[in-house]
């Protein structure tokens, strides 16, 4: 009867005062977390220009321009292209989500324009109105390129050829675009479109691959016609201090002249 009455004292003290089994108690997980280091926002050099050329309902693209400091300001420039000549700006600045591989651009409608953007290395994802990514057949086109390179990822508009300046009424715009990554370049003769590829080499010396467009049939092809022929023959690329775009022949004779859409 004693050991009865003197065990259930034992585990009454135990259940009121604890007993100890002789190990000591788990370490409660530290609040002090490592960051994790693979995220863009730790792991990438996200300062700098990114540059595309994105899809448009009633124009030929937006030409898009999207400038990152390390003080977390942002300067976004868009033109629609085709359309009209005019470059909206905006000035603010963006923060990054929790996640640490999104941004948001603030200052923008958000009801109108996407102000979220997933970062990769050397590029800038846009994503849909809600922060969700875009996909589909055109999902690749929503992608903006860091490049210090001013020939890549910008809308050319044509303005001479062989020194005689370029007028297209009725028709699209002439332009030409050179893409980085794959060295893609496309664009429009005024009626078809044209896509092939393209060598860049020191020295600005640049060839092109023979050009493939469409075959749609308009009134007056005279200027696409030129266009892709000289095409053939550049050698070398000049952008001059005005900004404009010279492509050169075999004696650095300028074959045709272009404008950057910004």
């Amino acid at each position: 009867m004693k050991t009865t009455i003197l065990s259930l004292t034992t585990l009454f003290i135990c259940i009121v005062v604890g007993c100890s089994s002789g190990e000591q108690p788990a370490e409660s997980p530290s609040s002090d977390t490592p960051p994790d280091m693979h995220t863009s926002q730790l792991a990438l050099d996200v300062d700098g220009t990114y540059r595309g050329i994105l899809p448009c309902a009633d124009c030929a693209g937006i030409q898009t321009e999207i400038t990152l400091d390390s003080e977390m300001n942002f300067v976004k420039r868009t033109v629609y292209t085709g359309r009209s000549s005019e470059v909206f700006t905006i000035e603010d600045t963006y923060s990054w989500l929790e996640d640490g591989n999104t941004i948001r651009l603030s200052g923008l409608d958000e009801d109108e324009q996407p102000a979220f953007y997933l970062v990769g290395e050397n590029r800038l994802f846009q994503l849909d109105l809600d922060g969700n990514r875009i996909t589909g057949d055109l999902a690749d086109h929503y992608i903006l390129h860091k490049s210090d390179n001013d020939l890549l990822n910008i809308y050319w508009k044509l303005i001479e050829l062989e020194g005689e300046e370029v007028h297209v009424e009725n028709y699209r715009e002439p332009h030409i675009v050179f893409h980085s990554g794959e060295n893609r370049v496309t664009g429009n003769g005024s009626c078809n479109n044209f896509f092939g590829t393209f060598t860049a080499e020191e020295d600005n010396r640049i060839s092109f691959s023979p050009i493939a467009s469409t075959k749609m049939a308009c009134d007056e092809l005279d200027t696409e016609t030129k266009f892709l022929r000289l095409l053939e023959q550049v050698e070398s690329f000049t952008i001059e201090e005005s900004g404009a775009l010279l492509l050169n022949g075999t004696n650095d004779e300028i074959i045709a002249r272009f404008n950057s859409a910004m």
